[in-house]
């Protein structure tokens, strides 16, 4: 970034760890993390989702807790905070928190159909497959 006279933002940061996670590469991961946090970057919470995300898909599950926990706590009301943590709530099987993840984005003037979908699947992922089936039917 240097190279590019590209200044130090979060954005900037959370593409390169969003390419390293999709790439499956941890290590390269937290090594874009490590060079955040000594640019004097604030991560945000879109940075922590990704994080988590990351950690959880590569079956990383104690890390992957951590990094949702710093998310919760930074976060600002995103919607779309809330859709990945809805996601990785189900993916961990952590039913309490998907239940009161999910009860804040009913709380959003307008849930989008999209979080509809990913609150079913988080639903049918933890084995509720009624809760599911509940708001299958609510969003028709």
């Amino acid at each position: 970034m240097k190279a590019d006279q590209v200044v130090p933002h979060v954005s900037t940061y959370n593409i390169l760890m969003k390419i390293e996670a999709n790439e499956h590469n941890i290590e390269g991961l937290v090594k874009v993390f490590s060079e955040m946090k000594q640019a004097k970057v604030e991560p945000n919470e879109i940075s922590f989702c990704i994080l988590a995300t990351a950690h959880a898909v590569a079956k990383l599950y104690t890390a992957a807790e951590n990094y949702i926990e710093v998310a919760e706590k930074s976060m600002r009301g995103n919607w779309s905070t809330l859709d990945v943590l809805v996601i990785l709530y189900g993916y961990l099987g952590k039913a309490k928190e998907l239940e009161r993840t999910w009860a804040v984005v009913q709380e959003l003037p307008h849930v989008r159909s999209n979080s509809y979908m990913l609150a079913i699947e988080a639903f049918g992922r933890i084995g509720q497959l009624s809760r599911a089936e509940e708001l299958w039917l609510e969003m028709r």
